[in-house]
């Protein structure tokens, strides 16, 4: 059993090595030091091993489920003789009554030193003025429990507004990021949903569960084993089944790593850690059994992508005034040919000579055809022949006869198109006869 000497040790150390908190108290300070203590009461070992020191700050119900039974802070002042044991008593009864006497005694003594000791601690890391309503004129702190201390500090705190709430929920999705260490990440997320209950904002399990999942899948994380979280049921999806799956991808990783006589502390370390999941923009790692690149942080994705979008528009308005300028000049040169078709045609009905032939009435349907759909010279569609915008081709054609070919071009005609040469020959003419 530990004694108040071992208990004088600990605090001793723990006072010497903790921060003073500077000004009042915040809501995370508080949570500091009530977890620095849980876990120094703990480590102090009493008789029994059924009960813990921790039991002098713990919220009785949390005490009760963990131990199935209330903390005894033995108040009542105890004499130093039993007065329960009968004058007649045997001396098997008296030895045994002693006994229990004592060490109950003993325990008394060491739960007074850890509380004498804890408040010590408390008023010297903390400025006197945040617990100045507790202090008597005349017991100062003495008379003042350990939850009482720590319980004030938290209701005197300037405590969590809705705004740190909400602050906390946008710090949550770069967690990851920062450190994608499984068991650290869900500590972390867990103790930002207690903290938004203290400020009666609470985090769900559900938002928990979508947070993880989305920081997990930007990242790249896990790729193999993630198709067994996706599979699941929406309905199974639940906090408790995501901490699993989660655990079991990291300790899968790890066998791989190992088994492969990669480094062993990929896990060991924060930094180790991002090197794994995070690498560096451009770089290539192994993650998860599989090779992947990295990509670039936000910021730099958000920078390039206006930049694509400003180059894009600049290149879209350079083609446009192309293709403007392309369709004016084959308008004028489209009109010039079918004037001068359309004189000869005229000077050949009032003149006698040959009949006007099928393929010259047929040139110009094709060329005022031309103008109206705006046909480029070159093109080609494998339903709707030589006689096509700029915009359409074999690919782009939205209305597609049987038998069309999408990788056909003028080069390599096929289709419907090339079959019945529609409107073959239009462009043609007007280079043969640019030069008249």
């Amino acid at each position: 059993m530990s004694t108040p000497d071992d208990v004088k040790d600990l605090f001793g150390q723990l006072t010497t090595s903790y921060p003073t908190i500077l000004g009042q108290p915040s809501d995370d300070d508080v949570k500091r030091l009530r977890e620095t203590l849980t876990n120094l009461l703990q480590s102090i070992d009493i008789p029994g091993g059924t009960d813990s020191l921790s039991g002098l700050i713990d919220d009785s119900a949390d005490y009760q489920a963990a131990y199935g039974h209330p903390f005894n802070p033995l108040l009542l002042p105890m004499p130093a003789y039993n007065p329960s044991i009968a004058p007649d008593a045997t001396d098997a009864v008296r030895v045994k009554a002693e006994r229990e006497w004592t060490a109950t005694a003993d325990r008394q003594r060491l739960i007074r030193a850890t509380e004498r000791l804890g408040r010590i601690f408390l008023t010297t890391v903390v400025e006197d003025t945040w617990l100045l309503p507790l202090k008597s004129p005349t017991t100062f702190y003495n008379k003042v429990s350990l939850q009482d201390m720590l319980q004030h500090l938290a209701t005197s705190t300037a405590g969590l507004e809705a705004t740190d709430i909400v602050t906390l929920l946008v710090d949550m999705q770069s967690w990851w990021e920062e450190d994608p260490r499984v068991p650290e990440y869900i500590n972390k997320l867990e103790d930002a949903q207690k903290k938004a209950l203290r400020a009666s904002l609470p985090i769900t399990n559900e938002w928990l569960v979508a947070t993880a999942s989305k920081s997990l899948l930007s990242a790249a994380s896990f790729p193999i084993q993630r198709p067994v979280w996706d599979s699941r049921q929406p309905t199974t999806k639940t906090w408790a089944a995501w901490k699993h799956w989660a655990r079991e991808a990291q300790l899968t990783v790890e066998r791989e790593q190992r088994a492969s006589g990669a480094r062993g502390d990929t896990f060991g370390s924060a930094s180790a850690a991002v090197e794994f999941h995070c690498p560096k923009p451009f770089s290539t790692s192994f993650a998860g059994g599989a090779f992947r690149t990295s990509t670039p942080s936000f910021e730099d994705q958000f920078t390039s992508g206006m930049d694509a979008l400003a180059l894009a528009a600049t290149n879209e308005k350079a083609v446009l005034d192309n293709l403007v300028a392309s369709n004016k000049t084959l308008s004028e040169l489209t009109a010039t040919r079918i004037a001068h078709i359309e004189q000869l045609l005229s000077s050949r009905s009032t003149t006698p000579g040959p009949t006007i032939s099928l393929g010259d009435t047929k040139l110009v349907a094709q060329l005022r055809a031309a103008i109206k759909g705006k046909w480029v010279a070159g093109g080609f569609c494998s339903s709707h022949g030589y006689g096509v915008s700029a915009d359409h081709n074999s690919t782009s054609c939205k209305n597609k006869k049987p038998g069309h070919v999408d990788t056909a071009t003028r080069s390599t005609p096929a289709g419907h198109g090339h079959d019945k040469h529609i409107n073959k020959g239009w462009d043609a003419f007007l280079i043969s006869t640019s030069s008249k």
